[in-house]
């Protein structure tokens, strides 16, 4: 009997210590599966995230492409419009030279105006004074109408007398 003891205190031992290697195998295979469950998500996001990367890489190669010809076709035209820019500005300075000229024969030509109207206004203002003198001589009595005929054009030519 004490053996029979042992034996099913040895087999319970045994199925118990089976027990708690299988629960720990399941326990295992379950972190095992939660681990595989992330790796895929892990290999999934960083296969989109290369997709990613790789079509941002082919997008930025064409516009480096498109920029590079871009320059080219630019560089092109300031080759081209170069001599041009220097024509215009061999023509800039030449008429630049001539509007000085012109400014210049102006200035001149502005200055004898000047003098020329004030020559002019000095003597107007003269011959308006003189004008104004003969006219009051015209308008106003004369010594030489006291020795005049009382007649009545002479009169009236004469003007009236100062009191």
């Amino acid at each position: 009997m004490r053996t029979q003891w042992i034996v099913s205190i040895a087999t319970t031992l045994l199925c118990m210590g089976i027990l708690v290697v299988v629960m720990g195998q399941y326990k295992v295979l379950i972190l095992m599966d939660k681990g595989e469950e992330k790796l895929k998500r892990d290999v999934k996001r960083l296969d989109n995230q290369y997709v990613n990367e790789d079509l941002v890489k082919t997008t930025m190669e064409k516009m480096l492409v498109q920029a590079q010809k871009a320059a080219e076709n630019l560089q092109a035209e300031v080759n081209k419009l170069s001599p041009e820019m220097q024509k215009k500005k061999a023509e800039s300075y030449v008429c630049q030279e001539g509007k000085k000229t012109t400014g210049d024969e102006l200035a001149g030509t502005e200055k004898e105006r000047t003098e020329t109207e004030a020559s002019l206004k000095v003597e107007s203002d003269a011959w308006n004074q003189e004008m104004n003198v003969l006219k009051e001589q015209l308008t106003g009595y004369r010594q030489i109408c006291d020795h005049v005929k009382q007649v009545p054009l002479a009169l009236k030519l004469c003007g009236p007398k100062p009191s």
